[in-house]
């Protein structure tokens, strides 16, 4: 995996390709064969990063060549020929082998023999990273070669389900681990909502396994957006999904499978919440129908009405990491469709009246729950960036890629120095930026 710096993309590209010595020479047609399987790959990347470039760019912005695996992205796309792995060190350009004389500890020697590859801009930097005195570069379990930048905030955008934040900072992390904000962690004092925080903890055991910390771990230094705007943005997805009876498209089975999974979290977090709303001595409108809606969710009727209680069996019954749709389609299940639609749709209603949804009009959902939706994933990314902003000193912060983009556009209007990366499975590639 590879993550391209400011410094070093455009030697990257400069240096040019040499022949292995001692290996066989491809004949025409493997040659042939190897050069389609560059093109077509390099060309898709680069389609994918000219186009994402175009659709961002600030109007009258110079564009900084995004790289990725060899394609460069400007006012048309390049490729270069793929290198031949080297298994070695390399210091500006230039391999280090055994009994160079720059190499002082063990750990360099040891570093020139192994089976990773390692590229630094100088003998310096291939020291301190030795030392465990960098935070910006290192190898990935598999080997690959990662470099962020050594200076500002690294932005990473990640899939959820892949390569994450915890994974990268286990690669750079030295002797002093960087400092990082973390979009699952919550910026909230939950000192009210008592029920709200351990619904909310309870969830965090994937992650802290990620970060291979204990349940006793402190999440608030590392702390990225508030609970509320998230919790109405998935709570709004379930919503359109329920009303639409579209859940058999979230489920285990199908591709949005990951919304499944979120929502029966969330849905635990969202039923504890209204639980702590009760407590409220002097609710607004929307709070009391929310109160009211965690009694009976779905109405008075016997019909239509079930009691909080049985509410309370279907979540606590429901495994950690289970998803939703299934258990909701389930025979035993389908009964508490019309309750959980009722209290979500309350709940809607009563995280826009307490603003978690920005300027958004509370009191009745308008726009429905796409509409809904877009006001809490816009406090959302208005959010991350003002945590950033205001926290600042950090070296990483870690979102959701489809926050990269929105959170960039509002940092780069202000002062700092970020650089934005999108962690992808093929590797990380820096975004387009300013110069």
């Amino acid at each position: 995996m590879r993550a391209f710096s400011r410094d070093s993309r455009e030697a990257e590209f400069r240096r040019s390709p040499r022949p292995t010595r001692g290996g066989p020479t491809p004949n025409a047609e493997e040659s042939a064969l190897l050069e389609l399987q560059r093109t077509v790959g390099n060309a898709a990347v680069a389609k994918l990063l000219a186009d994402r470039a175009r659709h961002s760019a600030p109007p009258g912005a110079k564009p900084r060549p995004a790289t990725f695996r060899g394609a460069r992205v400007g006012s048309g796309a390049t490729t270069a020929r793929p290198v031949p792995v080297q298994r070695s060190a390399v210091v500006n350009g230039q391999p280090v082998t055994v009994g160079d004389p720059r190499l002082t500890t063990d750990k360099m020697i040891e570093w020139v023999q192994d089976q990773s590859r390692r590229e630094y801009e100088s003998m310096n930097e291939f020291e301190q990273h030795a030392a465990e005195n960098t935070d910006y570069l290192g190898n990935m379990p598999s080997g690959q070669w990662v470099r962020f930048s050594r200076t500002g905030i690294n932005v990473l955008g990640e899939r959820h389900t892949g390569v994450t934040l915890p994974d990268m900072l286990k690669v750079v992390s030295g002797r002093t681990p960087p400092g990082y904000l973390y979009e699952p962690f919550s910026t909230d004092d939950f000192s009210q909502e008592p029920r709200t925080e351990a619904a909310y903890r309870a969830g965090l055991g994937e992650v802290r396994g990620k970060f291979e910390v204990g349940e006793d771990f402190d999440w608030r230094p590392h702390a990225l957006e508030s609970l509320y705007p998230k919790m109405g943005e998935t709570m709004s997805m379930l919503l359109g999904y329920l009303e639409s009876d579209r859940l058999r498209e979230i489920s285990e089975s199908e591709d949005a499978s990951y919304l499944g999974r979120a929502a029966a979290r969330f849905l635990k977090i969202a039923w504890a919440y209204g639980k702590d709303v009760q407590n409220d001595g002097h609710p607004k409108d929307a709070r009391k129908k929310l109160a009211k809606q965690r009694n009976r969710p779905g109405g008075g009727g016997l019909k239509r009405g079930v009691k909080g209680d049985k509410i309370d069996s279907f979540l606590a019954d429901m495994p950690t990491g289970a998803n939703l749709a299934n258990h909701l389609l389930a025979d035993e299940g389908k009964r508490y469709q019309n309750p959980v639609r009722s209290y979500v749709a309350a709940l809607v209603e009563e995280l826009s009246e307490r603003g978690a949804a920005g300027d958004a009009p509370s009191g009745g959902g308008q726009g429905g729950p796409e509409g809904m939706r877009k006001a809490f994933l816009g406090q959302r990314n208005t959010g991350m960036a003002d945590r950033v902003r205001e926290v600042g000193g950090v070296r990483y912060v870690g979102v959701g890629s489809e926050h990269l983009d929105p959170v960039r556009e509002l940092l780069i209007r202000g002062p700092g120095e970020y650089h934005f990366y999108q962690l992808t499975d093929e590797g990380p590639y820096e975004l387009y930026q300013l110069y």
